[in-house]
C-alpha cells in the first residue's frame, strides 16, 4: 500500500514500483529455506512440499501443514520471520536512487498519517 501512495503522489512511477517490488521479492528468503535453517523441515520434506504444491494449487506453508510437517504455530512464526526480515519497500526505493532517504521518510510519515 505504501508503494501505491508513492505512485499516487507522483514520487515514483508504476514501473518503478513494479521494479522495487520485484527486488523485494527476490530478496525475501523462501519459507522452505527458513524452515530448514530452523530445523523445522528436512530438505526432503521441502522437496516433497514443492512437488505437491502445483497439483494442490496452494501455498508452501499450507501444504507443509496439510502434510503434517509443520504446526500452524510454526508456520505463523516462519511467516512472521520472513516478513520481518525482508527489506522494506522504502529502503529499496532509496537504494534504487528513486528517492532520497529524507523524501522517503517524509512520504512514509504522510502515508502513516492517512492510514491511522
Amino acid at each position: 500500500m505504501f508503494g501505491l501512495h508513492l505512485v499516487k503522489t507522483g514520487r515514483i512511477t508504476e514501473a518503478d514500483l513494479y521494479e522495487a517490488l520485484n527486488r523485494q521479492f527476490e530478496r525475501t528468503t523462501p519459507l522452505g529455506k527458513l524452515a530448514v535453517e530452523r530445523d523445522l523441515l528436512s530438505k526432503e520434506q521441502v522437496v516433497n512440499v514443492l512437488r505437491l504444491q502445483p497439483e494442490r494449487r496452494t501455498r508452501f506453508g499450507e501444504v507443509a501443514v496439510d502434510e503434517g510437517y509443520l504446526e500452524l504455530s510454526q508456520l505463523d512464526a516462519l511467516l512472521r520471520h520472513q516478513r520481518e526480515s525482508r527489506p522494506r519497500l522504502g529502503e529499496i526505493v532509496v537504494e534504487m536512487g528513486l528517492l532520497e532517504r529524507d523524501e522517503m521518510e517524509e512520504a512514509l510519515l504522510e502515508y502513516e498519517g492517512m492510514v491511522w
